[in-house]
């Protein structure tokens, strides 16, 4: 009986280890295989309706922006102390790499080739100024 009640307890202590590494990996990742990016580029929704894009996955081949990698991480508690309330406990930032912008899009606005977004529940915010004109095209910082 003692044996089976350590057997079952190991079990469920490794079945519970296991789901924490799922976790862990959906909140911390480094994405850089197409579907994946894709699919994340069609959650993005632009900011500004009256856009003729829904979201990023269709605006950034309008501006020749190639998103080749994307890390996530949910934000830890001293980002988000000093954030002055910007940011909230269970937001993940999303980081975006891109290639570099041709100069007729830093004529629009100077952006960089990386870009981010915090998302909280299932609402996605610009983190700065090149997110910003990627969700509004509006050259400021949000």
């Amino acid at each position: 009986m003692l044996i089976r009640k350590t057997s079952i307890m190991v079990f469920l202590f490794f079945s519970l280890l296991f789901v924490l590494c799922v976790a862990k990996a959906e909140q911390n990742g480094n994405v850089t295989d197409k579907s994946s990016i894709d699919k994340i580029l069609h959650s993005v929704p632009n900011q500004d309706k009256s856009m003729p894009y829904k979201n990023l996955a269709e605006r950034l081949p309008n501006l020749g922006l190639t998103v080749n990698r994307i890390e996530s991480g949910k934000l830890q508690s001293d980002e988000i102390k000093t954030s002055n309330g910007l940011y909230k406990q269970g937001d993940i930032l999303f980081t975006f790499f891109t290639n570099a912008p041709n100069d007729v899009v830093k004529t629009m606005c100077p952006i960089w080739s990386s870009f981010a977004f915090v998302k909280r529940g299932n609402q996605w915010r610009p983190d700065d100024l090149t997110a910003n004109f990627l969700s509004t095209s509006k050259c400021i910082a949000p």
